[in-house]
């Protein structure tokens, strides 16, 4: 298959949408994260925000800020998801960018609900 009848295919063109949008996104003053990028249509971007000391309370604290900072920048609220048996919360920022469904998650140990006081619950 030739590089140019494969840019043609339907997966290969949204993955390129989504790499377009990510290089975009990687230029502006957010967090770093971990990122997948899906051949899903619509495309579609998976980041994790991954801080190191993520089990300890600043590293927690670090973690809830940097959600944050992407929750603003896709203008949405961070949700938490509670995964009990792993005694872990998904803090989710979900929205769309360009085009692009953009998911990005911190996980953080679950400290005793703590994190409901973060959130502002």
């Amino acid at each position: 298959m030739s590089a140019e009848s494969r840019a043609q295919r339907a997966d290969v063109k949204v993955q390129l949408k989504a790499v377009r949008v990510l290089a975009d996104m990687l230029s502006r003053d957010l967090p770093p994260a971990n990122w997948t990028v899906y051949p899903l249509k619509p495309p579609h971007l998976y980041g994790q925000v991954v801080h190191s000391g993520a089990e300890t309370p600043n590293g927690i604290s670090a973690a809830h800020d940097e959600i944050e900072q992407w929750a603003r920048f896709l203008g949405v609220d961070v949700v938490a998801q509670p995964h009990t048996p792993y005694e872990t919360i998904h803090l989710m920022a979900e929205g769309v960018y360009e085009g692009v469904e953009v998911d990005v998650a911190a996980i953080i140990p679950d400290d005793g609900g703590a994190w409901r006081e973060r959130l502002g619950r």
